[in-house]
């Protein structure tokens, strides 16, 4: 089962995904933090910011070919390990740079959509944006709280429009966040045997 962590900025993906991983299950990281801390050393934050709104198209495709990348390895990695039939736990998914296009005004092409839409989720977490919205503006971040509730509900309608399972996930704490994954997890392990 392919599990999907996504909602806008500060609201507890990373934090649950951590957790996911202590508890067991394989994950993969959001490649955008990474891409960004890439940019933001060679360019500088502000320098980076700037690029980053004439360039949100380029942005995009970085991530979304570094996100199927990362995909493809822990993909093998569980079916190497033979631990074929445990969920691998995603820290935003190929979707999201769809909705981060259209948040901005873009309309992705249709080769970047076919490339999102070939990502297999079999389900969506949206989390919500947590009440201490905290912008971290030294992380190449520029959205507000406002925007993070606004880019959450984006990635809740693109996924859906495309056919996903798609599920809130409140603003609980970390545990009982973690809790209601793994409930989820073993109910519909359960389901499928």
């Amino acid at each position: 089962m392919n599990i999907v962590l996504t909602g806008g900025p500060f609201s507890g993906k990373t934090t649950l995904l951590h957790e996911m991983r202590n508890r067991g299950y394989p994950v993969v990281e959001e490649v955008a933090i990474d891409v960004i801390q890439r940019e933001i050393a060679t360019r500088g934050v502000v320098e980076f910011q700037n690029w980053k709104r004439h360039n949100l198209v380029e942005f995009q495709t970085t991530i979304l070919a570094e996100q199927k990348r990362r995909e493809d390895i822990v993909a093998d990695k569980v079916i190497q390990e033979a631990m074929g039939s445990q969920s691998i736990i995603f820290d935003r998914g190929a979707l999201d740079g769809i909705a981060y296009l259209e948040y901005h005004g873009v309309t992705p092409s249709a080769s970047f959509v076919k490339s999102a839409l070939n990502s297999q989720y079999d389900l969506v977490l949206i989390c919500e944006t947590l009440p201490d919205f905290d912008s971290r503006e030294n992380t190449g971040r520029s959205e507000s709280g406002v925007k993070s509730h606004a880019l959450s509900r984006v990635m809740g309608e693109v996924y859906h429009r495309y056919g996903y399972l798609t599920m809130k996930m409140e603003t609980l704490p970390v545990l009982e966040r973690t809790n209601r994954l793994i409930s989820y997890i073993v109910s519909a392990n359960r389901e499928s045997s």
